[in-house]
């Protein structure tokens, strides 16, 4: 049975791995967008801008709710596993958020051009 032993404390070991790998694209991609975002406020002032941000916003989180619900799989306890259902839910929740608002702002920008064409 010590072989068990071995095979879940590497199972672990890989999870914890994948959830930090996981969590570091996530807040890559959200540093990245955000810093696109303010460049492009800066020298265009564009309402463009915001549809990318909040594309690229969706995209960090989606990474970060992946990383949550493998960290799923080495939760111990009860508590833990409700502390990181909450997180989850929150971050699906602005997930949602900013895809409905993504879609408001692209039909926005797309009635805005189609009058000045």
């Amino acid at each position: 049975m010590e072989w068990l032993h071995s095979v879940e404390l590497a199972f672990e070991a890989v999870v914890e791995c994948s959830v930090l790998i996981l969590e570091v694209i996530g807040v890559m991609v959200l540093l990245i967008g955000a810093l696109r975002a303010a460049h492009a406020y800066a020298v265009q002032h564009k309402r463009r801008m915001q549809l990318d941000f909040a594309s690229a916003m969706s995209v960090g989180l989606q990474f970060l709710l992946c990383g949550e619900i493998i960290s799923t799989l080495v939760a111990r306890d009860w508590k833990n596993i409700l502390v990181i259902g909450v997180i989850m839910v929150i971050r699906a929740a602005v997930g949602f958020l900013l895809h409905w608002e993504s879609g408001h702002l692209r039909h926005e920008i797309e009635h805005e051009e189609g009058k000045s064409a």
